[in-house]
């Protein structure tokens, strides 16, 4: 049996890539390290400042709240990513809540 998305699930695939686009053009569009254009991801900077996983939610909120999260971070490829976390040895945020 073939499943043939509805025209909202396509609607809000084409809205979250839009927003994705965005959010990758406002870091440069490539990755950092490298230049590489595929496979890209958010790394943020200090992980101790983060206060959102900006993949998650760039599709539920306003592109000028997202800036705020943008600014923290760094476009890596996936490659580069993983390099940047192996090479910190876990970094542990001190918080009081």
């Amino acid at each position: 049996m073939l499943i043939i998305p509805s025209k909202k699930t396509t609607k809000e695939k084409i809205d979250r890539m839009i927003e994705k686009l965005k959010c990758y053009n406002y870091l440069g569009g490539e990755c950092k390290k490298c230049k590489s254009t595929v496979d890209l991801e958010f790394h943020h900077r200090n992980p101790c400042e983060k206060f959102i996983d900006i993949g998650r939610i760039w599709n539920m909120v306003n592109f000028k709240f997202l800036i705020i999260e943008l600014d923290k971070c760094d476009l890596l490829c996936t490659k580069c990513h993983k390099k940047t976390h192996s090479d910190k040895n876990g970094v542990i945020c001190n918080t009081t809540i």
